[in-house]
C-alpha cells in the first residue's frame, strides 16, 4: 500500500516536473533558437525542427535529472547541444561532403589527411578487433590510475556523445577552467604512472 502511494507520489511529482519543463522551454526560446542556429546552417533541417527537439531534449532531461540529481538546466543544454550537433552531422551533410572531396581528387588535387568524423575509427587508423581492443584495455587501465574527479570528466570526454568542456563544466556546476585543470592533472597523472613502467 506504502509503496502504491509512494509510486503514484513520483509519477505525479514527474508529471509536474515535465510540465515545467515545457514551460521552461517556451520561456527561454529566444536563447534556445539562437543556440541553434549556429547548427541549422549547417543542416538541412529549419528552425522549427530543432525547436521541436528542444522539448524532446527538455523532457529527457527531467528524466536525467531526477535519476541522477543534475541539475535541470545543465542537463538540457548538453542534451540539446548533443542533439543539434547530430541534426548538423546528418546523412546529408555527408553527401555533400563526400561529393567535395570526390570532384576535389578528380581535378589533380591531393586533399590533406585530417580527422574525419564521419569515418569510422578503424578504418581511419586501419586498426583491427585486436587492436582496439588492447586500446580499449589501456584506457581503462588509464582511468583506473585517476582519482574519483579525474575520471568522471575523462569518462565525459571519451563518451559517443561529443562533450566539450563547457558542458562537463556545465553538467558538474564547476567553472570550465576547473574541469579544464582536473583534465589536464589525469593526463599528467597517467603519464607518470606509464613513465614509471607500469
Amino acid at each position: 500500500m506504502a509503496l502504491a502511494a509512494a509510486t503514484a507520489s513520483r509519477e505525479g511529482n514527474y508529471e509536474t516536473h515535465r510540465n515545467e519543463a515545457v514551460r521552461w522551454v517556451e520561456r527561454n526560446m529566444r536563447k534556445i533558437r539562437g543556440r541553434a542556429v549556429k547548427f541549422q546552417r549547417y543542416s538541412p533541417y529549419d528552425l522549427e525542427d530543432f525547436t521541436q527537439q528542444a522539448y524532446a531534449a527538455a523532457l529527457a532531461a527531467v528524466d536525467v535529472s531526477m535519476n541522477q540529481g543534475i541539475p535541470f538546466e545543465a542537463c538540457f543544454w548538453v542534451l540539446f547541444t548533443a542533439d543539434s550537433r547530430t541534426m548538423a552531422s546528418n546523412p546529408v551533410t555527408r553527401n555533400r561532403y563526400e561529393e567535395f572531396r570526390e570532384n576535389y581528387t578528380e581535378r589533380g588535387y591531393a586533399p590533406t589527411p585530417m580527422q574525419d568524423h564521419f569515418q569510422d575509427f578503424t578504418e581511419e587508423t586501419g586498426m583491427g578487433k585486436e587492436d582496439l581492443e588492447t586500446v580499449e584495455a589501456l584506457v581503462d587501465m588509464a582511468l583506473q590510475v585517476m582519482t574519483t574527479k579525474q575520471r568522471k570528466v575523462w569518462r565525459y570526454l571519451l563518451s559517443d556523445t561529443y562533450y566539450t568542456t563547457t558542458d562537463i563544466a556545465e553538467i558538474l556546476s564547476v567553472k570550465r577552467q576547473v574541469v579544464e585543470e582536473i583534465r589536464d592533472t589525469g593526463l599528467k597523472r597517467v603519464r607518470k604512472y606509464f613513465e614509471a613502467g607500469a
